[in-house]
């Protein structure tokens, strides 16, 4: 889809390019206009220290560069819009309320194609549960052997509202390697992924109880 016009905030110069995050907003030939929010790997860890928490919270699904350059901006605004914009409109959404986004029984059902289920889901049972809970994580066969502080790795979660959950774990340093790997200033679009300080079993953990919150609201959008 065709770009129309990038618009950067007024604050933009005052940015701490290689340790900060901006909006974006960006005029799309469609006549919808994205704001999309821009991170840098190591103003994650600036928010966990921040914050005191050695994961980062649900939120919108950013955009990653090695720096807030518009060069960078633009070359990763360029990669979303292909294919009709899908990942743009992804990460917009990301953003919206909600309710404004997709609801969890549309995630349910999405995530039942995923997990290949045939029974009925009984929509009763699911109501009742107070809280969810995580039952098992499983973690690769590999996991003694990653990197703990620049890694990333798949996991599998079974939860008690009968789903699994196929998530994958990265620490922000994981996207300075790839870019760097790959010669390019920005992230590709993403499989969705949680984000911890290192790939300890006791960050992972705490993530995914944060990301089960709210009926599992933010697990699910990952998932989906």
């Amino acid at each position: 889809m065709k770009i129309i016009e990038i618009r950067y905030p007024l604050y933009y110069d005052d940015t701490t390019i290689n340790n900060d995050n901006i909006d974006v907003f960006i005029d799309m030939e469609d006549g919808v206009t994205y704001t999309i929010t821009f991170w840098t790997p190591n103003n994650y860890y600036w928010y966990m220290d921040k914050e005191k928490l050695d994961y980062v919270p649900f939120g919108c699904p950013d955009i990653h560069v090695t720096s807030l350059t518009k060069e960078n901006i633009t070359k990763a605004i360029e990669h979303y819009a292909r294919d009709e914009a899908y990942f743009l409109s992804l990460s917009f959404l990301g953003a919206c309320k909600r309710h404004s986004a997709l609801s969890i029984d549309e995630m349910n059902n999405i995530i039942r194609k995923m997990n290949d289920r045939t029974f009925l889901w009984e929509k009763e049972t699911y109501s009742l549960l107070q809280k969810l809970e995580i039952i098992e994580i499983e973690y690769p066969l590999f996991y003694e052997y990653v990197n703990k502080d620049d890694g990333c790795i798949p996991v599998v979660v079974k939860v008690n509202d009968g789903m699994t959950y196929k998530m994958t774990v990265v620490t922000p340093n994981y996207f300075y390697w790839y870019m760097q790997k790959n010669g390019i200033g920005y992230m590709p679009p993403p499989h969705p992924h949680l984000m911890v300080r290192s790939l300890t079993k006791e960050y992972i953990r705490q993530v995914l109880e944060h990301f089960l919150e709210d009926n599992g609201y933010a697990l699910k959008f990952q998932a989906c």
